[in-house]
């Protein structure tokens, strides 16, 4: 694309799932071809003790739990068009009396620069530009439906989760699952710009810093987003949930 495009990347987040779930259909279908079904009708299907993901770390999605729609493509680690966002977020945290300033201003709790890169500030430009999310963030039915998601917690909701029992060919649109776990794992949430590095848990001060200065909370009763819409931060080796 042109003009205010330049710099974007961006993936359809179902585009990212349905890959995977191809791949293991496929791994599954070449197991069987070499005499090793794992099927479920095979009764072998308990020999897969357990599933690993590796992901782009800063790819950054957003969707809603309850109506299952995704409020945007995936933000790609290497898009530029949050440089703008990573600079507003460092002029809103500066007060000329801070010890640390500039991009330095979160590095000592998140080990982090505040740039581009990081999915912090991905979060932040959607909340300042997706319409639909701001109209979720700032209602109270909502707004404990809004889910935040780098790749590795995209996938992991969805191949956790149900499929919904609306017709998608109906509505003519993709939703995301039901029921799917919620949760990252800690070298992951470190490259949000939220996580404090000690405590290996978000930091309400580092997501205030980030969010909180967006016009989306003009005339709202809120000033950020809620602990639901970041997932639960788990050891990096451990049950996360069940395939569905």
């Amino acid at each position: 694309p042109g003009g205010s495009c330049v710099g974007w990347h961006e993936h359809d987040p179902f585009d990212i799932y349905d890959s995977v779930a191809t791949c293991v259909a496929r791994t599954f279908e070449e197991l069987a071809g070499l005499g090793l079904d794992l099927t479920e009708e095979s009764g072998r299907a308990g020999l897969v003790k357990t599933v690993g993901i590796t992901n782009q770390r800063e790819t950054t999605v957003a969707w809603n739990d309850r109506t299952g729609r995704v409020y945007h493509n995936a933000i790609v680690w290497d898009d530029t068009r949050t440089a703008p966002t990573a600079e507003a977020i460092i002029r809103e945290n500066s007060t000329g009396d801070q010890e640390v300033e500039g991009i330095d201003l979160l590095r000592a709790k998140t080990g982090l620069p505040i740039a581009s890169y990081f999915a912090g500030t991905k979060v932040r430009w959607l909340i300042d530009n997706i319409p639909a999310l701001r109209d979720d963030l700032t209602s109270d039915d909502e707004r404990p439906h809004v889910r935040f998601g780098t790749v590795d917690v995209w996938l992991l909701y969805m191949l956790t989760g149900y499929r919904r029992a609306v017709s998608e060919d109906e509505l003519g649109e993709r939703l995301a699952h039901e029921g799917g776990a919620y949760k990252t794992e800690a070298s992951n949430a470190s490259r949000w710009l939220m996580m404090d590095l000690e405590s290996l848990r978000w930091d309400e001060g580092c997501v205030r810093a980030v969010v909180s200065g967006s016009a989306c909370w003009d005339g709202s009763a809120h000033d950020t987003i809620p602990a639901t819409c970041l997932p639960e931060i788990e050891a990096s080796v451990c049950r996360l949930g069940c395939i569905r």
